[in-house]
């Protein structure tokens, strides 16, 4: 019998109204944070630390897995445990909604009895009518509910039928040391399709990156051979994983993409090169395969740096600083820069750098 988690509502008048949003949405914890909630009542039951949805939801923020429009990226749960000591992964990428018989539900359950909790994401029904994130754990030869959203009873103890038709995804939460039921260790799961150990990423990139995204295929999860093809264009980095296919990207609104999946590292292109793309479109620089050879051969300290921060900055070409003191103290200004005294001092250690810090200058 597992320990019953702490109950957490993202409605709790504490919270409810409180910001969980990115730039461009209004959300609040009361109607997006479901899934923080959730994985808030987990973490203090298991600590025995405070750790509210509140707090949750601040971290969520501040590393990139509040989606713009929508609730929480899937990537948020693992890391999230991992601040907090606890081992936790997504079971598998088979969606099983529809599907009350799949065998996703059974390995649930009997991982249940053996301690661990979950996390599930309902679908459209009883739950939700879009997505919704709900605990669960194991009590008197049952499976019981935590909702982050409510208190009824149907909603809580009721048809296992009902919830294996309308649950989409599991995330397992090892607890079972916790529980009494022998030391944690890694669990079994209940398909081969889930990420192993493979070649490192070696891009640099951390969750919450922009990028470019260059290829047409995505796939369900970071080692699987099938893929399923999708549009390029921005994207947001939300997890990374030493798999086949080491980077979860999600589309960004506006951005031309649908990617929605894991990707191989050749589709994506760093948030440098694609601040080149972007300021050789805009027209303030006409040389860009000679800024990404530059920047790809780290022959010049910082420059991706300024090259990111500058492309975020830029709307449009501008008529060039007179001298390249001039462009960096407009990139000062404009907060592109904050080590002027180093770009002063070497700017003439490389061709064209000054022209280029003209030329920024000018534009931002």
């Amino acid at each position: 019998m597992n320990k019953k988690p702490v109950s957490y509502l993202q409605t709790d008048a504490r919270w409810k109204n409180k910001p969980y949003r990115v730039t461009g949405e209004n959300s609040t914890i009361g109607g997006s944070g479901c899934g923080p909630t959730a994985a808030a009542m987990i973490i203090e039951t298991m600590t025995g630390k405070k750790f509210t949805p509140e707090d949750a939801c601040k971290w969520s923020m501040a590393h990139g897995y509040k989606a713009l429009g929508n609730g929480t990226y899937y990537g948020y749960f693992k890391p999230q445990f991992a601040a907090h000591g606890i081992d936790c992964d997504m079971l598998n990428w088979t969606k099983t909604y529809g599907k009350p018989d799949h065998a996703n539900h059974k390995k649930v359950e009997e991982m249940l009895k053996q301690g661990y909790y979950f996390i599930a994401l309902m679908g459209p029904g009883l739950w939700t009518s879009g997505g919704h994130f709900v605990v669960l754990w194991w009590q008197d030869g049952k499976m019981r509910i935590n909702d982050p959203a409510s208190t009824r009873d149907v909603r809580l103890n009721g048809d296992i039928r009902t919830f294996r038709s309308q649950c989409s995804y599991y995330w397992w939460i090892d607890a079972r040391k916790f529980n009494g039921n022998g030391a944690a260790v890694k669990p079994p799961v209940a398909s081969s399709d889930t990420p192993a150990t493979g070649a490192a990423p070696s891009l640099g990139l951390k969750v919450g990156d922009i990028v470019n995204f260059t290829g047409t295929q995505h796939y369900f999860s970071a080692n699987t051979s099938k893929p399923s093809t999708c549009k390029p264009g921005q994207a947001k980095v939300t997890q990374i994983y030493n798999g086949k296919h080491p980077y979860q990207l999600i589309y960004v609104k506006g951005g031309g993409s649908t990617v929605y999946g894991w990707v191989d590292e050749k589709d994506i292109q760093p948030p440098a090169l694609a601040a080149v793309d972007k300021l050789a479109k805009l027209g303030v620089i006409n040389s860009p395969d000679y800024w990404k050879q530059t920047v790809t051969g780290g022959k010049v300290k910082y420059l991706d740096a300024l090259l990111t921060k500058a492309a975020a900055k830029i709307t449009k070409a501008g008529t060039r600083s007179a001298t390249p003191e001039a462009g960096v103290a407009s990139l000062v200004s404009a907060g592109v820069i904050d080590t002027p005294d180093y770009w002063l001092k070497n700017y003439n250690s490389y061709p064209s750098l000054g022209e280029l810090l003209r030329a920024l200058g000018g534009a931002v």
